[in-house]
């Protein structure tokens, strides 16, 4: 497989054809026996499911008996006998009835998994070096704007999309692996630090071998994730050759023929993935990928694999025609991985032109990719019943927080408006203890009262997270990865600044503002601190240790507001507020340019002031220039130059006072009153 492609990775296929994967962990050669986590206890009957099937399959070793006494030999010195955990996988399945009717049942599933990281510095995890754990893995979103590509294909020429009302052209199909990591051997010197607490042959105590890759090894997914690449690649060879003895109809040629004019022109990179209509991406022992949905010939030399046809109808998706390419081209898949001594578990696999991968449902008819239903109403179930603890000023499970915020961490690729908050679920989930004996150590309940600013956050994540996936609007298959320039239709640009020069009694925040929909108008905006707000600012310019404890608004926080009063003040002047969908703000503030493109901040008064910003429209784009850039935006943070400024306006623009609305001073004052005043600036 590796000399056909030619493979460059050698060091991966000396491993995996040679003698086994190799951990190269630097961890001290000490003896070490660990007792397993609590979560192993609670679940012992599935761990010793797992680990007596390991065993039937020889993918572990038992512990070696020892006539006579208590506990039996170690198979190694050194020897690192690790503790395991259970981990309870909540999934969903499609359950069918006595009348034959379907419905769908959430249930658990165990994973045994080992912690190569028990002993911190000394751990196996941590004596691997960085190069040897780092992965690059897809994702849905990348897998999703591969199949608006290759949807183009069969779009009759000249015309931009589908027609509405057509079928679309391409789907997808997901192959997923059993067991793949337990295929994959370790390097026999590397058994040493592969070891665990078990039961030998008449129940007594004695320390086990894992001879196969394991879930909790630093380096694991590194290795296999090279292993899977391989194979795919190969995989994408085997479907070339099938495509060229049962070559596309005569659109998806055009289409074909047009992108490679495109890369003799330079105008496209190199390499035939950029004119074939399919692709396939490899998240470790997933294969996930895109292709055609017309009629072809079956392969010859795999059996098709059909998908549960039941299953996917129970979720709402429509499998594809058996005698479609991209089943074709899933069987050809489903046969190189079975040939390389894989197995495909086939009640998982999904084939159409929606399908579930990943924890997302990718759609080419929608066009679409947005979190699907049975996940959406498990994620809602959970944030409401986090939510309501806190509301109760009760204790939280603080993994249970960790859980649901690594939940939501993944949806938020396709509901991004929850990525602004997920630094309430994180501040949870790192609670620790900050004094006694367990200073340091992570807590495993968190006292929470809804008026506390964790608790406040927490809530906010609940709250946003909730409206996101009750809408699940999703995200676009393609959508664009530039961002609009000033002038195009639809956007607002504003240039702002803000003034701490509070002593001179002239100061404030001000700018203009262009939208494209009014090309001869220019807003002037114009505004004094009022003096509780500059009192805030003076505060936060004071050294820490002569501050009050009064409230502080900090300059980044300042240039912030200004950015979003000045747009505000151009809307309620007349610019079209309902015409526009994104703001290009001008300024001289990195920070504040940064919080606009992140749409998100540590710090809490930042993030107070962005919540507003993205309610005036999502699509922000910071710019930071010089100040020596940004003098006029300068002198109208000094209100005593507005009539200077409107005296300069050049004669072709009509410019328009606009000044920052009332309700904008109200709702900043707002975000001052419940920010942390021990809050760092920025």
């Amino acid at each position: 497989m590796a000399d056909a492609l030619g493979w460059t990775d050698l060091d991966i296929i000396d491993q995996a054809c040679g003698g086994g994967l190799e951990a190269r962990t630097g961890c001290s050669r000490d003896t070490v026996v660990s007792r397993h986590h609590p979560g192993f206890f609670s679940n012992f009957a599935a761990a010793a499911k797992a680990i007596a099937a390991d065993m039937d399959k020889d993918w572990a070793r038992q512990p070696a008996r020892r006539a006579g006494a208590r506990v039996g030999h170690l198979p190694y010195v050194p020897c690192h006998a690790d503790p395991r955990d259970v981990i309870m996988r909540l999934l969903t399945r499609v359950v069918e009835a006595a009348d034959g009717s379907t419905s769908l049942e959430d249930y658990f599933k165990a994973r045994v998994s080992t912690n190569l990281s028990k002993g911190g510095e000394a751990s196996v995890n941590a004596g691997c070096a960085k190069h040897d754990t780092e992965v690059g893995l897809p994702t849905v979103p990348q897998i999703a704007r591969m199949a608006a590509f290759c949807d183009q294909a069969s779009v009759p020429h000249g015309a931009a999309r589908r027609p509405q009302g057509d079928r679309p052209g391409t789907g997808f199909y997901a192959l997923d692996l059993s067991s793949a990591y337990r295929f994959i051997v370790i390097q026999l010197l590397d058994l040493w630090c592969h070891t665990f607490m078990w039961l030998d042959a008449e129940g007594k105590v004695g320390i086990g071998v894992d001879l196969r890759l394991c879930f909790g090894g630093a380096y694991g997914p590194n290795r296999f994730e090279r292993i899977t690449t391989l194979v795919g690649a190969f995989i994408l060879r085997k479907l070339e050759e099938f495509d060229a003895t049962n070559p596309y109809p005569p659109t998806e040629l055009a289409w074909s023929a047009a992108r490679q004019g495109l890369q003799r022109r330079g105008l496209l990179p190199q390499g035939a993935a950029q004119s074939s209509p399919k692709g396939l991406l490899v998240y470790l022992d997933d294969f996930s990928a895109t292709g055609h949905l017309g009629p072809v010939a079956a392969p010859a030399d795999h059996p098709l694999i059909i998908p549960d046809a039941a299953a996917m109808l129970a979720l709402g998706l429509v499998p594809a025609p058996p005698g479609s390419r991209l089943v074709a081209h899933a069987s050809i898949a489903a046969g190189e991985l079975r040939g390389t001594g894989f197995v495909v578990a086939t009640e998982k696999t999904m084939i159409g032109p929606s399908i579930i991968t990943l924890g997302l449902q990718p759609d080419v008819e929608a066009d679409s990719v947005t979190c699907p239903e049975a996940k959406r109403r498990l994620l809602l179930a959970q944030i409401r019943e986090t939510a309501g603890c806190v509301q109760a000023a009760g204790k939280i499970d603080r993994k249970g927080v960790e859980r649901l915020t690594g939940r939501l961490c993944n949806i938020s690729q396709v509901l991004p408006e929850i990525a602004a908050e997920l630094h309430g679920g994180y501040r949870v989930a790192n609670a620790r203890s900050r004094g006694g004996r367990a200073k340091g150590a992570l807590l495993p309940r968190v006292q929470l009262s809804p008026a506390s600013s964790a608790g406040r956050d927490l809530l906010r994540l609940c709250t946003v997270a909730d409206d996101a996936l009750a809408g699940n609007a999703g995200v676009a298959l393609a959508p664009a990865r530039l961002f609009q320039s000033p002038g195009d239709a639809g956007v607002l640009t504003t240039t702002s600044d803000a003034s701490g020069d509070i002593a001179k009694g002239d100061a404030g925040a001000g700018g203009f503002s262009f939208h494209p929909a009014q090309p001869d108008v220019i807003y002037i905006t114009s505004g004094q601190w009022p003096e509780d707000v500059a009192a805030a600012l003076t505060e936060s310019a004071l050294e820490p240790h002569q501050r009050t404890g009064a409230p502080r608004f900090s300059m980044p926080a300042a240039e912030l507001f200004a950015a979003w009063a000045v747009a505000e003040a151009a809307f309620d002047a007349g610019a079209p507020r309902g015409d526009t969908s994104a703001i290009i703000a001008i300024g001289d503030c990195q920070p504040a340019a940064n919080a606009l493109n992140r749409a998100s901040s540590p710090v809490g008064l930042m993030r107070g002031l962005l919540r507003l910003a993205r309610a005036t429209v999502t699509q922000w784009l910071g710019v930071q220039v010089p100040r020596e850039l940004n003098l006029d935006a300068d002198l109208l943070s000094h209100p005593s130059n507005l009539a200077t400024v409107l005296a300069s306006i050049p004669s072709h623009l009509r410019p328009v006072e606009a000044p920052i609305p009332a309700r904008c001073w109200h709702e900043l004052r707002s975000v001052i009153a419940a920010s942390d005043p021990t809050d760092s600036d920025f």
